[in-house]
């Protein structure tokens, strides 16, 4: 199952007021999408798939400020997801995704013009939310969009590049999703005053998280199974962007790592029937899955120490709630990992067939 359904949407959550409040950021949200003129556009934005995990770790961490959670909050944690989900709507232009959550994309239904639109909409709207917060946290939102976008602009750049670095890739992967993760925090500990020092370590475990959380997602995005992936089988294959598992593996010196190198070139015009099965064999056979295993326990290990650190008596709650979603989440990424490295599910029963799904290696 993918990270978020490892617990139920909230059951991470130990803070009932954080509970209570994120029904009311639901709230503010679905008054966003009944004031257009065509709610059904903006069913993604108020679907239960989502995680909600952006407003969550905002409202979090406003505890180690504030000791209730006022209106403002609420209203910065709706507008915080709606910056979410326009980024959403644009990259599901980018990658062409056919699928968000369980159900067809926007993209899908209207078209890259309308999607665009409809994103752009979500951040204006959130711009007018966010006109009474302080300064200090309107110049980290523009900022966080800022490195998101370098991150994205980043990755079309590595696009089929067969020699993207382990560095590099972590570096995008921070970029494109810890920096919204990062603002969440910012944005709570700014808007209740919390102590410098302790914004500080909040971040550093929301930078940690977040490039956690995607590397996780990414396994179930290599996994074949269409019926629990966020969005359609190998987008991201297709489309030529190589995660955590497959930088690895092209890291090794193997026979495998050479047939890999040779079957990514394949994808160039869209994968093939059975090639994409046919990577994920040798990304586990040039050991990248077990790579990225080891790399997600390891990092497993620190996010528990920042949260030993985040534990304080006000914020025992809020200290906790950081440590189950990030558990919950590390556990269910290094469980399947464990799964694909040792090759579990044969569906191409020898290089023979495999061979055959891929011909530049016959």
């Amino acid at each position: 199952m993918p990270p978020h359904e490892s617990v139920g949407r909230f059951d991470w959550i130990v803070d009932g007021e954080v509970r209570s409040n994120l029904a009311l950021v639901e709230t503010r949200l679905v008054a966003t999408a009944i004031a257009d003129e065509r709610p059904d556009i903006h069913a993604q934005l108020v679907s239960t798939e989502s995680k909600r995990l952006r407003p969550a770790f905002l409202l979090l961490a406003a505890r180690y400020g504030a000791t209730t959670l006022g209106s403002t909050l609420i209203d910065a944690a709706a507008a915080l997801e709606q910056v979410h989900e326009a980024t959403l709507y644009h990259d599901d232009i980018v990658d062409r995704t056919r699928v968000r959550r369980r159900a067809a994309s926007l993209y899908s239904l209207v078209g890259a013009e309308q999607t665009c639109l409809v994103g752009s909409e979500l951040l204006y709207r959130s711009a007018f939310s966010c006109s009474a917060l302080p300064d200090a946290v309107r110049t980290a939102i523009g900022r966080a969009g800022l490195e998101l976008c370098r991150g994205q602009l980043r990755e079309l750049g590595y696009v089929r590049s067969s020699d993207v670095g382990v560095l590099r890739r972590l570096l995008v992967t921070a970029e494109k999703t810890s920096s919204l993760i990062r603002l969440a925090m910012t944005m709570g500990c700014l808007s209740a005053n919390a102590p410098r020092a302790t914004r500080f370590r909040l971040e550093r475990f929301a930078l940690r998280f977040g490039v956690c959380f995607q590397v996780v997602n990414d396994l179930f995005d290599l996994r074949d199974c269409t019926t629990t992936a966020d969005r359609s089988h190998s987008c991201d294959l297709a489309l030529g962007t190589y995660s955590l598992p497959i930088v690895l593996a092209l890291r090794s010196r193997s026979t495998a790592a050479s047939r890999l190198r040779r079957a990514l070139a394949q994808t160039k015009h869209g994968v093939c029937p059975n090639v994409d099965r046919y990577v994920t064999r040798l990304v586990t056979d040039a050991d990248g899955f077990s790579g990225t295993a080891a790399w997600l326990r390891s990092q497993s290990r620190r996010l528990a120490e920042l949260t030993r650190e985040l534990s304080g008596p006000r914020t025992e709650l809020a200290a906790e709630s950081f440590r189950r979603i990030s558990e919950a989440t590390l556990t269910a990424g290094f469980r399947l990992a464990d799964s694909l490295a040792k090759r579990t599910d044969r569906t191409l029963s020898d290089d023979a067939t495999a061979d055959r799904a891929a011909p530049h290696d016959a």
